[in-house]
């Protein structure tokens, strides 16, 4: 084989190398993304790429094993969580509200099945978006690598709080704290300009194990941002925040 050939072969074999190296790494960021201060709009996913499941712990079967009865118990301590709320407290009818949207969308996460999120999309306004046209068995991967951190996992809701986090466009000041978090496409603009649109915002934050990428099981304070604007005056999630994981951990956000 001449020196000119070997030399070829040498630059291709490093190059491919390198792609790959390049390949892993860009994976990696855009899965797990618990670093401190870290935005990830859930925007839909192509279809193309793999999809990667933490190694660690093993991959959740998801399995639906809530109840009317659970989630009702649920809406009732945050609505007894929400007459403590300093400030201002909301109304009956918007506690119910509140209340009810964090019941369902904790409920999401803890216990996902693919018919459940179906009904959570529609109710948002997305009847026929991405994950509405994947073949079943493409829903339910889709789903699991979106719920691998918090599914079956049980939620502290004796240790819940709550606090506003805007109220009419102005932000309510609240410790700074470490933590990474997801927002949906279809709250991104009036997160991102509060005052204009008028933003309200009632967080929920329950303490719940998170099981991470890189770290195992690691303590973990799931925050929920319930919010509304003048345009669309109806409580929804906006936002959901993992609190107090470390960013290297690897914190899947639950789907919303």
């Amino acid at each position: 084989m001449s020196q000119s050939h070997q030399h070829a072969k040498s630059v291709r074999a490093g190059v491919a190398g390198l792609v790959f190296v390049l390949g892993v790494t860009w994976a990696g960021y855009s899965i797990f993304h618990g670093s401190r201060n870290s935005t990830v709009i859930a925007l839909p996913s192509t279809g193309k790429e793999k999809v990667i499941l933490a190694p660690t712990p093993p991959p959740v079967v998801i399995a639906a094993k809530s109840d009317e009865g659970t989630a009702d118990r649920v809406s009732a301590t945050i609505k007894a969580k929400l007459k403590t709320v300093p400030i201002s407290q909301p109304s009956s009818s918007e506690a119910a509200a509140i209340a009810s949207e964090s019941a369902e969308t904790l409920d999401l996460a803890s216990n996902p099945t693919v018919e459940k999120y179906l009904s959570y999309l529609e109710h948002r306004g997305e009847p026929n978006g991405y994950f509405a046209k994947l073949s079943q068995h493409e829903r339910e991967t889709y789903l699991r690598s979106k719920s691998q951190s918090f599914a079956g996992q049980d939620f502290d809701f004796d240790k819940a709080q709550v606090r506003w986090r805007y109220i009419d466009g102005k932000e309510i000041d609240v410790p700074k704290e470490i933590g990474g978090y997801a927002t949906p496409k279809r709250t991104f603009d009036a997160i991102m300009n509060p005052s204009v649109s008028g933003l309200t915002v009632m967080e929920v934050i329950v303490p719940v194990p998170a099981k991470t990428v890189a770290m195992g099981i690691k303590p973990c304070r799931l925050g929920i941002w319930i919010g509304k604007t003048r345009e669309n005056p109806s409580w929804t999630t906006m936002r959901i925040y993992t609190y107090d994981v470390p960013g290297n951990a690897g914190v899947v956000s639950p789907p919303l």
